[in-house]
């Protein structure tokens, strides 16, 4: 899911979409949330399917805005390469070290959106140590 789910532009200039006309100077809302589960994009959205962004796939791709989770476009998120180095330092550490199992007979997380996509009491896991090698 997009870490927020509704960012706020402004349009400069009047544009066509979808057979509106929206005048310059219109304030318009973008759920970047809404096209990352978009079943036209992506195959079986609702999945955690970490191979949809995979080169074989590249289900992300398919459109410059298909995933947007730090923006787009002349607004892009500054600190994106940054947030994603820190991403893939923290997980190398964590799964060189451990094995995520899910929690039997957990419910399934549920997310909020607002101010920021976070699962509602937490996620179901547990942290299994890899054997020392």
């Amino acid at each position: 899911t997009a870490p927020l789910g509704f960012i706020l532009r402004r349009t400069t200039a009047p544009l066509e979409w979808m057979g509106y006309t929206i005048p310059a100077g219109a304030n318009v809302g973008v759920a970047p949330a809404v096209a990352m589960r978009s079943a036209e994009v992506y195959s079986n959205p609702e999945r955690f399917d970490p191979e949809r962004f995979a080169p074989h796939r590249a289900e992300d791709a398919v459109h410059p805005y298909a995933w947007a989770a730090f923006g787009g476009g002349a607004h892009r998120c500054i600190g994106m390469h940054f947030a994603q180095m820190q991403a893939k330092v923290f997980f190398f550490h964590l799964l060189t070290r451990y094995r995520l199992e899910p929690l039997r007979d957990a419910p399934p997380v549920r997310w909020k959106q607002v101010p920021l996509a976070a699962p509602i009491g937490g996620v179901p896991l547990r942290l299994v140590p890899l054997a020392a090698s």
